[in-house]
């Protein structure tokens, strides 16, 4: 990040994230969760080339909120997009990092999502996850009983 820190590119991407961070603070229905996960997916896309997220933790949170139960799965399947966008951005090294940011949101998510969010949940951890190997092993427990739903016996995923 100290490296960033100084290219004029990269504040104006963090200012981007600021703007839509606090965007959120007037959702009031889930069309406008989907709009506010549009722009933050949009400005990290723009600036792709930067393989960090500011203001991650606030970044994690509001993804988390993203996959309560109450919000229709279009809305998750959005979140799931974004965090599998953000995972490809900051690359695995940067994601044993901050794991326990992301995987606040994600793990407990597989016991109420649907039969369409859970595909896309599962190759979100066969793609980013799985391949940590042991670095994984310091959330192993988490998890593990987060997969577990997703395995129920009659799932048809």
């Amino acid at each position: 990040m100290l490296v960033y820190k100084s290219d004029p590119k990269y504040q104006k991407y963090v200012q981007l994230v600021e703007r839509n961070l606090q965007s959120f603070d007037y959702v009031s229905e889930w069309a406008d969760v989907t709009a506010f996960l549009t722009k933050l997916s949009r400005a990290f896309e723009i600036y792709q080339k930067f393989a960090i997220v500011p203001h991650k933790e606030t970044v994690a949170k509001r993804l988390a909120q993203c996959l309560n139960p109450a919000l229709p799965t279009g809305v998750h399947q959005k979140a799931l997009s974004l965090y599998a966008q953000i995972f490809k951005q900051i690359g695995p090294q940067q994601l044993v990092v901050d794991l326990p940011l992301y995987a606040y949101g994600l793990f407990p998510f597989m016991r109420n999502a649907s039969l369409k969010a859970k595909p896309q949940l599962l190759e979100l951890f066969e793609q980013f996850f799985l391949p940590l190997g042991t670095s994984l092993r310091a959330c192993m427990k988490s998890f593990t009983m987060g997969l577990l739903p997703g395995l129920e016996e009659g799932s048809k995923d």
